[in-house]
């Protein structure tokens, strides 16, 4: 059985997961995570409402067992300052990686 930690970055009013790109493809939930949630780099910060569960959901699923690490902060996450997560920037992202593994 494989298993994971999830790193969750909770500020005073809300909290996010953080989550690679490639982990989000292999999962087939590339497509299925909101706007709420976050991207930057290779990693979408999935919000703790919706497409956390959705990720929990699907883990569960696929028998992968997780853990929480959690990471608090007294002040507004900088997490709020990251690009609007969008299927299209976090596809082109996982394409980007995949080519330059390939070529690298």
């Amino acid at each position: 059985m494989q298993r994971i930690t999830l790193n969750i970055y909770n500020d005073p009013s809300h909290g996010w997961v953080k989550v690679s790109i490639d982990t989000l493809k292999r999962l087939g939930l590339i497509n299925k995570i909101s706007s709420y949630s976050y991207i930057k780099n290779n990693h979408a910060y999935l919000e703790e409402d919706c497409d956390l569960s959705l990720l929990l959901k699907t883990l569960e699923q696929f028998n992968i067992r997780y853990k929480f690490k959690s990471h608090y902060a007294n002040k507004s996450s900088k997490i709020r300052s990251y690009e609007q997560y969008s299927k299209d920037k976090a596809m082109h992202r996982y394409l980007t990686n995949l080519y330059n593994h390939l070529i690298g």
